[in-house]
């Protein structure tokens, strides 16, 4: 009797074990380059597309073939709306756009050569509603957010795209160091006092934050606390890994969204897109430091607010 206790007991171990196993190859599948699109749903993404410039003079100079490879890799995430860092002018995305069909694209130009842009679907019904002025703690340095409204199918929701304060080789000193997490911290604050008073004001409860955090909510010393410690949104992207020479570490590239935009959200659906995959290390010098951040949203539901 003992005996057969003692095999019934290992068999339910051996049962969970391979359970174990078989649901993390599972995972590991979900975090894969590609995720399925999904009938009635809307794909959001962020992408910093490293000094991206209009072919006069860049930061980063690239050839005509170069532009059509971030036109590739743009098709490849096949998003609806793409919040996209780091552009010069209006003129520099539609060197890329140019070569996607049915996409459009805007740049809030003013902010030196690193400004916000979005590039987007056509069929999407996308208004753009401006600066947003507090993320910029100081105007001569900080770039201002960029908030959108968006609406596919049933789903409505405003966007606030961002690029915080970086601590960059510049900060070469234990003070500057200090005032770029100052500054950072300052933003999340910001942007934390913004989705606050937009749920409080307005009948909207949808509401997404995504681009360029410089920071991570998982990282040592993080900047970002305001926003991680409000309860109304959720980070999406807290777990995700970075790619290329940085995928031992958090991505700085996030998606934060409200309670209401959570209850559509296929979390399944994220994945951060790695091309660094599929380009040698001289192709990745012409296209980003940063990979694609990218999930799903139901539109089918019907509106809520």
């Amino acid at each position: 009797m003992k005996l057969i206790q003692y095999y019934s007991k290992r068999h339910k171990k051996l049962i969970k074990f391979y359970f174990i196993a078989v649901l993390s190859i599972l995972l590991v599948s979900c975090s894969s380059n590609t995720s399925s699109k999904r009938e009635n749903t809307v794909t959001v993404a962020s992408f910093n597309i490293e000094w991206l410039g209009d072919g006069k003079d860049d930061r980063m100079p690239r050839t005509e073939g170069e532009y059509k490879r971030l036109a590739k890799i743009i098709a490849g995430i096949d998003a609806d709306v793409i919040a996209c860092e780091e552009i010069e002018n209006t003129a520099a995305l539609e060197r890329i756009v140019k070569y996607l069909d049915d996409y459009s694209c805007y740049v809030e130009e003013g902010s030196g050569s690193q400004n916000l842009g979005v590039i987007y679907k056509t069929s999407l019904n996308l208004k753009v509603i401006g600066k947003y002025a507090p993320v910029a703690i100081n105007p001569l340095k900080n770039r201002p957010g960029l908030e959108l409204y968006v609406k596919s199918g049933n789903f409505d929701f405003s966007m606030m795209i961002v690029h915080l304060k970086s601590t960059s080789r510049y900060d070469n000193t234990e003070e500057k160091r200090a005032a770029a997490l100052e500054t950072r911290q300052l933003q999340a604050a910001a942007l934390s006092k913004w989705v606050d008073s937009c749920l409080k004001a307005n009948k909207e409860q949808d509401y997404i934050i995504l681009g360029d955090f410089n920071d991570a909510p998982l990282r040592d010393n993080t900047a970002l606390t305001a926003l991680i410690e409000n309860s109304n949104i959720t980070f999406l992207t807290e777990n995700t890994k970075s790619c290329g020479r940085f995928s031992d570490n958090y991505t700085i590239d996030n998606i934060v969204v409200s309670k209401s935009a959570l209850k559509r959200c296929y979390v399944e659906s994220l994945h951060l897109y790695d091309f660094t995959q599929e380009y040698t290390a001289h192709q990745l010098e012409s296209i980003s430091d940063h990979c694609p951040v990218i999930v799903q949203f139901d539109i089918g539901t019907p509106d809520n607010d």
